[in-house]
């Protein structure tokens, strides 16, 4: 549909996910990944970010005004409640980092199973069918992503700050979308 309408639309594994070559990082990393992604990508780009994307998104958008048309974060975190302790036991403790890994792939593996989507309500994550459950799971049951995600949690923890400090500085009109039933990322 974009296609048809003049306008072309990339979607990028993040470092450290599914086809990306570049290896697992933070919040500045993601960025600079972002970064050179639009520096090869042609003109100015609307850039789209979910969740902890939204992070490396406003970095990117801050530190190269001039690759970014306009900003578009849904369910970004980065708010002041972003951060919980849970979060900082998983992201700084040695301990944390393993129950993370652990956690993420026995939960992948559970809701990958016949019948797993059933468990995402009791966790409140939401309702999928068995197939979206698979492949929204896909990432939990793979050892590579399972490590991106303890180095992004650290990130969040040690990193936050520098996306506060680069939010003013985006210029790009920026839309963000939230709702009152995210269970993950609570409108602030």
């Amino acid at each position: 549909r974009l296609a048809g309408r003049g306008l072309r639309m990339l979607a990028e594994d993040r470092p450290g996910y599914g086809t990306s070559p570049l290896e697992p990082g933070g919040l500045r990393h993601n960025a600079e990944a972002l970064v050179g992604l639009l520096e090869r990508s042609g003109p100015p780009a609307i850039v789209v970010a979910h969740s902890w994307a939204a992070a490396p998104a406003i970095v990117a958008a801050s530190r190269a005004p001039a690759l970014v048309a306009g900003v578009v974060l849904c369910a970004p975190g980065g708010g002041p409640r972003s951060v919980t302790a849970l979060d900082r036991l998983l992201g700084r403790t040695p301990v944390g980092q393993r129950i993370l890994r652990v956690g993420l792939a026995v939960g992948g593996w559970l809701v990958a199973r016949p019948g797993g989507a059933r468990l995402l309500p009791v966790a409140g994550l939401g309702r999928l069918d068995d197939g979206e459950a698979r492949t929204a799971t896909r990432p939990a049951r793979d050892p590579r992503a399972r490590q991106a995600a303890a180095v992004e949690q650290a990130a969040l923890v040690d990193e936050l700050a520098e996306v506060r400090r680069a939010a003013p500085h985006v210029c790009a009109p920026t839309v963000v979308l939230t709702g009152s039933d995210d269970v993950v990322v609570t409108p602030t």
